[in-house]
């Protein structure tokens, strides 16, 4: 990204760089962007994104004080020092996510008069979360959303959320689904031979993610004589929890946790099943890391997954707290060899047809390009 004269000059703030899919939602974007894009990026906790930045020579800003938890002294800090970098490096496009930096980023983008585009990564005021939250949360983005020249949601399911709660809004509102790289799926040449079917579960064991009915679902199946392998990646406040679970039901060497990973592909590509059970979700990134390796999934159908997910054909979707749904799928991919292998084909097809970068990417620089005319346009 080397500068020059006819670059648009990109200003990315997120709240926290650990790893989490709006995290590699955007290390994928920066990555993909061409020569004519300048990227800078604000971010609150100097974790895996920020490695990933560095790799890629990103200018970086540390904002200490951009947390997730409301607190009104930072909050104050953080507008008042995103306006002082935005002033600094004066971008033509600010583009903001999660939802802490979308709407400080957006007061500050508004202060310096700066076109602003916000992707929603799953809004906050989602089905699942809390009543209170969701007015909350509605009333917030509603008024952010008049400081917003473009919000991107990465499902058709939050774009139609988002219209019910802005209507006035909802010329600004597109969707544009998450994409990644399209590589092949990583040979299994290297994997282990098992007796049992491998599941895998990637996700942070924290709210909307839902490990504890996994272990519960295997356990059930255990005790009727169906035994699977179960592996989890990630981590998070309730990861003790679902340890202290799995020792409880005696499934020590049936379940076992791999902590936060880089090599997800690899892992991946040694399971046999991807599971994701959740309360709610945007579009969720890990479950297109499985379909690109080919393997059917068995998902919550919460937010835009079922966009991901074609129910009985690339796997199956259950609703939320279905814990015998999830069973009965589970016992019918390890009875029918046949159809686990037709899913698992069918799933890295639609990868390919819907789900790559390259897709994300044009549709995102359209976006840009619509911003910032617009913004001319007024000059």
């Amino acid at each position: 990204m080397a500068n020059g004269k006819n670059q648009l000059k990109v200003l990315y703030i997120i709240t926290s760089g650990n790893l989490g899919g709006a995290q590699v939602h955007l290390n994928e974007l920066i990555s993909g962007l061409s020569e004519n894009i300048k990227a800078y990026v604000i971010m609150g906790e100097r974790l895996w994104l920020w490695d990933e930045m560095t790799k890629l020579n990103v200018q970086l800003f540390h904002l200490e004080s951009l947390v997730r938890s409301i607190s009104v002294v930072d909050d104050i800090k953080s507008i008042f020092y995103l306006t002082k970098i935005i002033n600094e490096v004066r971008p033509d496009l600010i583009h903001c996510h999660s939802s802490k930096a979308g709407f400080l980023g957006r007061i500050a983008g508004k202060i310096c008069c700066i076109p602003i585009v916000f992707t929603v990564h799953g809004w906050a005021f989602t089905e699942g979360v809390s009543l209170k939250k969701r007015v909350v949360y509605r009333m917030l983005e509603r008024m952010a959303a008049k400081w917003t020249s473009k919000v991107i949601c990465v499902s058709e399911y939050d774009r139609q959320l988002g219209l019910e709660a802005m209507p006035e809004s909802g010329h600004k509102l597109v969707t544009i689904h998450n994409g990644i790289r399209d590589m092949a799926p990583t040979q299994k040449n290297n994997c282990e031979k098992h007796a049992v079917l491998r599941l895998i579960m990637v996700a942070r064991f924290s709210q909307p993610k839902e490990q504890t009915s996994l272990i519960q679902a295997v356990d059930l199946l255990k005790k009727q004589g169906i035994r699977f392998h179960l592996t989890f990646v990630g981590e998070g406040p309730e990861l003790v929890r679902n340890q202290k679970l799995a020792e409880a039901l005696q499934l020590s060497d049936d379940v076992q946790f791999l902590g936060s990973r880089l090599d997800v592909d690899k892992i991946l590509s040694c399971h046999d099943i991807f599971v994701l059970i959740s309360k709610w979700e945007g579009l969720p990134i890990s479950i297109l890391e499985a379909m690109q390796q080919g393997m059917p999934v068995i998902a919550t159908n919460v937010g835009g997954v079922c966009e991901e997910v074609s129910a009985g054909e690339t796997g199956f979707l259950i609703p939320p707290g279905d814990l015998e749904g999830l069973v009965d799928c589970l016992r019918e991919l390890h009875d029918n060899t046949n159809l686990r292998v037709k899913m698992g084909i069918s799933s890295r097809e639609r990868f390919a047809q819907l789900f790559t970068l390259e897709a994300m990417l044009v549709k995102t620089l359209a976006v840009y390009a619509e911003a910032t005319i617009a913004k001319r346009n007024r000059n």
